[in-house]
């Protein structure tokens, strides 16, 4: 990264604390790239917040770039790229919203920390995390791990890779503001961490609270929220087509194409050009580029199983692999909030539905709060204050309200 300073290393009397901390999530290197006032952020939330719930800043804000410690799938060092934006709130211990984006694109120039949102927005990411950041949370957004080298792209919709760079960004996040001046904030190991995403990212951060136990135990993981968040990876399949290339192409390379046979899977106009297409094209060109008439993408084998519900009977092998990445499976007592459009035809409402069920028959305690007339793209932006409540409220203490009975029925 360009103008990136190495961190500094820990302290003399450090040395034995570090010892003990866990291998990853260490800051490798950092650079501040913005201050931003409250007038600033207050601006930047009204391109955002179209509905007018906008806060107004409560802080001041330090936008920095780092690249952080995370495990590759065998085991080695996978440097990351996060951005942090962190509260000027001297002498505070400050949570952190652990931030895990939406789809951008499978290679590193779509990566989230690339975007530019005026002038090409893929999600407006900045504004969200500065928006929490100016209420007092440290707020991080890692760009997802990928498989390193030119021809590298991301592991998508892997949950345990997904799961690693979520939890490692938050150690991160942590170990980073401690070595930051008074100025910036105060954050120990103890703080409390949010999970969060939006669309990808939902599912990024249930795979998170499904692997925190085990992964990082260390971390005090608070709650768990996703906006419109995918966490059954096949109904992507169903509701997403536009996407299934990235899924495939993404699959075939991480488990195998014997695994994942690209051919069987996608026509032949797709596959002629499946490589160049999705390893060029970021989520603001895909849609539009293979659209969403199911015969014009899958094989009609494929695209007849999607259609009547048989792909574990038709295709069990695939069902079984996506089946084995789904998100939000595991046993957990970390608090869900679900935030979902009803005018939501990217993940239904009907699937969500179904999601919640099952994070509710898994022991989670589940707030689902619908919002009529609400698309995908603004799940967020119409949420921002009932997030913020949600989150203090666990801070405070208490318990949210669980939405399981009613969901149930």
């Amino acid at each position: 990264m360009q103008g990136v300073q190495a961190a500094p290393p820990a302290a003399p009397d450090a040395a034995s604390d570090a010892a003990k901390q866990p291998a990853t999530g260490r800051v490798l290197e950092q650079a501040h790239e913005e201050t931003f006032l409250p007038g600033d952020i207050d601006e930047i939330g009204q391109r955002f917040y179209v509905y007018g719930n906008a806060l107004p800043a409560r802080y001041a804000v330090d936008w920095y770039r780092i690249r952080f410690s995370s495990l590759d799938r065998d085991g080695s060092t996978l440097p990351l790229v996060a951005q942090v934006f962190v509260p000027r709130a001297a002498g505070q211990e400050l949570p952190v919203y652990d931030f895990g984006p939406g789809t951008t694109g499978l290679k590193d120039e779509c990566a989230p920390s690339h975007e530019q949102p005026t002038e090409r927005n893929w999600g407006d990411f900045e504004a969200h995390l500065l928006s929490f950041a100016a209420q007092g949370y440290v707020a991080v957004m890692p760009d997802y791990a990928g498989s390193q080298g030119p021809d590298g792209v991301q592991y998508y919709y892997i949950a345990e890779m997904h799961a690693r760079t979520m939890l490692d960004a938050a150690r991160a996040a942590l170990r980073f503001t401690d070595e930051q001046p008074a100025g910036a904030g105060d954050a120990k190991a103890a703080n409390a961490i949010f999970l969060a995403g939006y669309s990808q990212g939902g599912h990024a951060a249930f795979a998170a609270r499904d692997a925190a136990a085990q992964y990082a135990p260390d971390l005090h993981i608070k709650g768990a929220l996703g906006y419109g968040p995918r966490g059954e990876v096949y109904t992507m399949l169903e509701e997403a087509p536009y996407l299934a290339p990235y899924l495939f192409y993404s699959y075939a390379r991480y488990y195998g194409e014997d695994k994942v046979p690209l051919d069987d899977l996608l026509v032949p106009t797709i596959t002629r050009t499946l490589e160049s297409d999705v390893t060029t094209k970021c989520i603001d060109e895909v849609p539009a580029y293979y659209g969403d008439y199911t015969p014009w993408i899958y094989q009609p084998a494929l695209d007849a199983a999607v259609d009547d519900h048989q792909l574990d009977a038709k295709f069990p092998a695939l069902k079984q692999l996506l089946d084995s990445n789904d998100a939000g499976v595991a046993k957990s007592d970390v608090p869900v909030l679900i935030l979902q459009g009803l005018a939501d035809t990217l993940v239904t409402p009907e699937t969500q539905r179904d999601f919640v069920r099952k994070l509710c028959a898994s022991g989670a305690g589940v707030t689902y709060n619908t919002y009529e007339g609400i698309p995908h793209v603004l799940t967020r932006q119409v949420s921002y204050r009932d997030v913020l409540d949600w989150m203090a409220s666990i801070l405070d203490g208490n318990a949210p309200r669980s939405d399981c009975a009613t969901v149930a029925r």
